[in-house]
């Protein structure tokens, strides 16, 4: 069996740097001319034949913008390192664009905000939580009507809560959503601060969480789908933690199917669906179903990995049980893919528990 080329040669291909774009959250993207405001009420923008146009800022699920300008280097250059990995040199590039004035003021004032939350993004890749929840106090204050106001408090609260600091967590849990009445911030961050406070519920397990994510889902379904395929995703991993891997399965590819989640949520999803055919290669008794079952696995592990790579917080686990997968399949050619995604791992992630971890498990 062979992976196909677009997956393998994708880990190796850094993406086209982006033009003016607006992309809303059913995929359209939207060329412009140039982007004129992007707050967390609206981004406003001049079309390519010079009019006006605007989009309300939950149609919206990313802001591009043309970094063909020499002055922007530094941030390229931080594009560049998150895509290859190197997260902490990244944040030094990123800062150098927040003290270079040509490069973060004017016509160039877009990249404060840009610059802010892509050093949150690293932080969280490189399991730096404090280093996010400074970011993102530092993000509010220097742009406190950023299009990034909603995704900045989700991540400080998650990152908070990664820390060990459940009260902090629910603090910023329960700011985005009061950010809804008092800033008119979408409707959408305050089914996400509710969705946040359940998983933050350490009373709740079993049957009494999934009967509040059944609700959640189903008061989100229709409005937010995405709120809703997110609960989805914990019904789904609460079922994994159960070992129901029929049920587990059920949810990850309902996600899939409807074609409603964001990136994120598709991302976990995959993940889940990989983790349901490991487990399931794991528990066979039958080797070429095994084999089977761990191919498909690694699969699901790489989609995440190349096909999602924004989501940072998954790319590390996802190249780690990719290369496991294809190692426990114990052919030669599979062991050979094994260790080019673990010297891949290696290469972004050097010193992370899963490059520690995928080292020792190729070794068996």
């Amino acid at each position: 069996m062979l992976i196909s080329a677009a997956l393998t040669t994708a880990l190796f291909l850094a993406p086209a740097l982006p033009q003016n774009e607006i992309v809303l959250v059913d995929g359209k993207v939207i060329p412009v001319k140039s982007i004129q405001t992007e707050t967390y009420s609206e981004v406003t923008y001049k079309t390519l034949n010079g009019g006006d146009g605007r989009k309300d800022a939950s149609l919206v699920r990313e802001v591009r913008h043309d970094t063909g300008s020499a002055v922007l280097e530094d941030y390229v250059t931080g594009l560049e390192l998150m895509d290859k990995g190197d997260f902490r040199n990244a944040i030094q590039y990123f800062q150098l664009v927040l003290q270079d004035r040509g490069a973060s003021h004017g016509r160039n004032a877009w990249t404060v905000q840009h610059s802010w939350y892509r050093i949150m993004l690293c932080a969280f890749a490189d399991a730096n939580y404090s280093g996010v929840v400074e970011a993102a106090d530092a993000l509010l204050q220097a742009v406190p009507d950023t299009f990034f106001y909603g995704p900045a408090l989700m991540m400080k609260a998650q990152a908070l809560a990664l820390r060990g600091d459940r009260a902090g967590a629910e603090s910023a849990y329960r700011d985005l959503a009061a950010a809804v009445d008092q800033k008119g911030l979408p409707e959408r961050w305050a089914r996400e601060a509710e969705l946040g406070l359940v998983l933050l519920d350490s009373s709740l397990r079993g049957n009494a969480k999934r009967t509040k994510l059944d609700q959640i889902q189903a008061r989100n379904e229709r409005e937010y789908p995405t709120v809703a395929s997110r609960a989805n995703v914990e019904i789904g991993m609460s079922y994994l933690e159960e070992e129901d891997l029929e049920r587990a399965e059920g949810f990850f590819q309902r996600i899939l199917d409807q074609g409603r989640a964001d990136d994120m949520t598709e991302a976990y999803a995959w993940f889940g669906l990989g983790q349901v055919a490991y487990k399931r290669g794991l528990a066979s008794d039958d080797q070429e179903a095994a084999h089977e079952l761990f191919f498909q696995a690694g699969l699901d592990f790489l989609r995440v990995a190349l096909m999602y790579p924004q989501v940072v917080q998954l790319v590390p686990e996802s190249l780690c049980q990719a290369a496991i997968c294809f190692h426990r399949m114990g052919d030669r050619e599979s062991k050979t893919k094994a260790l080019r995604i673990k010297n891949k791992l290696l290469e972004r992630f050097r010193g992370s528990p899963q490059a520690k971890r995928c080292e020792e498990e190729l070794r068996r």
